[in-house]
């Protein structure tokens, strides 16, 4: 019967929530969704990728020709020792002149310096957008955490709430008592000073919910509509079932650890886009120009060519070997990054399935305590309305104090456990916008 009291008062308060299903209710889905479509983090970061796609195509445009065209057209006015010497007596050229010239260039080979810069966009493509990912799923957990705190912070508030209430109630009990004669006044003085305690818990509660809603509105851009929110229900069908397949998940599907891989990929291939010049670059070039009256000749000249161009440079002061050198120190030190993100991922994911096992644990444990307290309540407070000897108001309020803070710790481990599975998702790279189902 006792069981049954304790589900009615303490899992009843719990999944309160649960039971307020208006059409506006505030579910962590819902709010998780419009976080992804509002928040201007992962705006930037969608940004960024976008503008990386771009940048492939402007390496990929060093594959098509060039086209130049050159112009003039103005009064020129020279004089020269030729003119000087002329016996007409005049030693100048004074012309309008006007000059026009086309010029078609296509490269054919650079030392595959243009395909090392196209691979090296791409993979910064790729880098970027497991950039996003980590940005979007660094958001998703970020909301989920807060939404729980939200809802732990409400939740002791109101056990607080009850256990002043109830404090309340056994002073007026102990002090109608005192009036009727049958009770002392230092029972009316210990419960009052109860009660001060209790208020002071509840106050530090509610500063508690005043922070996590100050986090709830720069993550989710507005106040927490408690009332309307709702406790989620991870995906607990997509957790590893074992702590090494957790590890083995994180070293494959995380977007941090994918995205350090990606960046030591394009700290390989910036050695590649070094070592081009060493290589000499060909050229196809292709020219038309129309000269009048240009350089004191009078008339019309044009001229016409196809040639193929050669540039290499033998000596550059020892700079591009020494760009190779930093090239090929930066991709060692990359190597290095990636491993130490590897090892902060696989300690990442232990710390989240051995919080996930302790909450687990933990849950059940208070569950029972909770039980335990609460018949040990209801003794205490049947003897003492008995008149048991050595039975006073101190005992009914100790042991009232001591069924509400494990109430409180209850309701605790509970939004804790649930925070502890979407975070074993999430350094398994898992917390992903499908997974929890939200909208597109």
């Amino acid at each position: 019967m006792r069981t049954h009291y304790f589900l009615g008062t303490c899992l009843g308060a719990l999944l309160c929530i649960v039971n307020t299903t208006t059409s506006h209710a505030a579910s962590l889905e819902t709010e998780l969704s419009n976080m992804l479509v509002e928040h201007p983090q992962l705006k930037a970061a969608t940004k960024t990728t976008k503008g990386a796609e771009k940048q492939i195509e402007v390496q990929e445009s060093a594959n098509l020709p060039t086209v130049a065209f050159t112009g003039d057209y103005g009064y020129e006015w020279i004089t020269n020792p030729t003119e000087r010497a002329n016996s007409d007596g005049k030693n100048d050229s004074s012309l309008m002149r006007s000059v026009a010239g086309v010029k078609v260039t296509q490269n054919l080979f650079d030392g595959f310096a243009t395909d090392s810069a196209i691979r090296s966009a791409t993979l910064t493509k790729e880098e970027t957008e497991k950039g996003e990912e980590s940005t979007r799923q660094n958001l998703l957990i970020e909301g989920i955490t807060v939404y729980l705190e939200v809802l732990k912070q409400a939740r002791r508030i109101e056990y607080a709430r009850e256990n002043e209430a109830n404090i309340k109630t056994q002073m007026e009990l102990e002090d109608e008592r005192v009036r009727r004669g049958s009770g002392i006044g230092i029972d009316v003085l210990n419960a009052k000073s109860r009660l001060q305690t209790a208020k002071d818990t509840r106050v530090g509660y509610e500063g508690d919910l005043a922070r996590a809603a100050d986090q709830f509105m720069q993550v989710f851009g507005h106040a927490p509509d408690i009332a309307a929110m709702l406790d989620p229900n991870p995906p607990l069908n997509l957790l590893p079932t074992s702590l090494d397949e957790a590890v083995q998940l994180a070293l494959k599907e995380n977007p941090n650890l994918q995205k350090a891989d990606l960046t030591s990929e394009i700290a390989n291939e910036n050695k590649r886009g070094i070592y081009a010049e060493y290589m000499p670059s060909v050229d196809l070039v292709g020219s038309m120009n129309f000269e009048e009256n240009k350089n004191a000749t009078i008339g019309v000249r044009r001229d016409y060519s196809v040639l193929v161009e050669a540039n290499w440079d033998l000596f550059s002061g020892f700079s591009t070997e020494y760009a190779m050198k930093k090239a090929t120190f930066d991709y060692a030190a990359s190597k290095s990054t990636y491993d130490y993100t590897s090892r902060k991922t696989i300690e990442a994911a232990r710390q989240a399935w051995h919080t996930l096992e302790t909450n687990q644990e933990r849950l059940a444990l208070k569950e029972n305590d909770v039980i335990l307290k609460e018949e040990i309540f209801l003794d205490t407070r049947k003897q003492r309305e008995n008149g048991a000897e050595g039975v006073d108001v101190l005992n009914v309020l100790d042991r009232e104090k001591e069924v509400y803070e494990t109430k409180i710790k209850y309701a605790e481990l509970f939004y804790d456990h649930r925070l502890s599975i979407y975070t074993v998702l999430y350094t398994t790279g898992q917390l992903t916008p499908d997974v929890l189902g939200l909208g597109s």
